[in-house]
């Protein structure tokens, strides 16, 4: 029995050893690119970044610190998710409901949007990002609209999962992405990629009326709603039925 309370402990002691994740403290960052400061490599992984201590106690050994950042680098640059578990105050002012988690999505060096998380989880807010380099405050807001102007209902679907019904002599909004420099033209953007129009016929069945497998620009109507605020909607008319 000792001994076998001898070899869980051995093994509980090895396997919290290991770690799958990089200390940012052994991190340094140049021109916004992840360095390992042991041998100057560029960052690929997991890499954490820890607050407090938690409380020292019995269950210390299991708990650890309290992870206070959390996401992945490729090649040096942020790539796919980062959590930040301690938002910054400044953002809690004038709130109801307080920001307890941000979840930063990016692809290799290019940050593509930004979840904002109540403590149940629920989102409370998203903003869109087009480029690298886009601070928090984006300056320009770019709004994506399909206008069914024909004379009967449609099915948009988008990137071949979400579908919504437009009743004729109706829009529906898709999206929005905001820029630091400039509004951004459909094809650019990231929250969507292709859409599909359908329309019913006397079974009920679906036809395939309008395709875009990439976004074509010379599609979409700009139009300057206010100062820094733009929509290019997409019109469809009995025209494209025939």
């Amino acid at each position: 029995m000792q001994r076998l309370i001898l070899v869980f402990i051995v093994f509980l002691f090895l396997g919290c050893s290991r770690k799958d994740f990089i200390d940012m403290n052994d991190v340094y960052i140049k021109d916004n690119v992840a360095y390992l400061i042991k041998d100057n490599s560029l960052v690929n992984g997991k890499v954490r970044s820890y607050g407090t201590w938690k409380k020292p106690g019995v269950t210390a050994i299991f708990n650890g610190k309290k992870v206070k950042y959390e996401g992945y680098y490729s090649n040096g640059l942020k790539d796919y998710k980062w959590l930040n578990f301690e938002p910054d105050k400044s953002l809690q002012e004038g709130r109801v409901t307080y920001i307890k988690k941000i979840k930063e999505i990016w692809n290799v060096g290019e940050l593509l949007k930004i979840e904002y998380y109540d403590a149940s989880e629920n989102i409370l807010e998203t903003k869109y990002y087009n480029g690298s380099g886009c601070s928090n405050t984006a300056t320009f807001n770019t709004n994506y609209l399909v206008q069914n102007d024909s004379s009967t209902d449609i099915i948009l679907t988008i990137d071949n999962g979400v579908q919504r019904q437009i009743k004729r002599k109706s829009n529906w909004f898709i999206s929005n992405t905001n820029h630091c420099d400039s509004i951004v033209i459909p094809s650019k953007n990231n929250t969507f990629k292709s859409l599909q129009i359908h329309k019913g016929d006397a079974q009920n069945n679906l036809i395939l009326i309008y395709e875009h497998e990439k976004i074509l620009d010379s599609m979409w109507n700009l139009n300057e709603k206010s100062n820094n605020e733009f929509e290019y909607t997409l019109i469809i008319t009995d025209d494209l039925f025939d």
